[in-house]
């Protein structure tokens, strides 16, 4: 059951980081609905944050460290990965977006 926990944990998250990076790569063009995917994404990366704990008890890993790191992981990755992906396309805003992502995601 904990491989099945852990790959459905790991999907959570990654799903939400893809879904905050492409909320802030394309807000600029869809403004309310960025804000709405990004919370999304957040939400579904706290899920896999939740069920990774709950299928490792034994780790060390506070509420806080799922909570609010995850959150701001969550969104420096967002940054990171979006910026990179969409450079071409929006250079100015990617120029300063992929360093304060990488940052954010140490």
């Amino acid at each position: 059951m904990n491989f099945s926990l852990n790959h459905i944990a790991s999907l959570c998250k990654y799903t939400g980081i893809s879904f905050t990076a492409g909320a802030i790569t394309h807000g600029f063009f869809s403004e309310e609905r960025a804000i709405w995917t990004a919370a999304f994404g957040i939400a579904i990366y706290l899920v896999g944050g939740t069920l990774e704990k709950i299928a490792n008890p034994d780790k060390d890993h506070s509420w806080t460290d799922v909570l609010a790191i995850g959150i701001v992981a969550s969104i420096g990755l967002g940054f990171f990965t979006g910026g990179l992906q969409h450079f071409p396309d929006s250079p100015a805003r990617s120029s300063w977006v992929v360093p304060v992502g990488f940052v954010m995601s140490l």
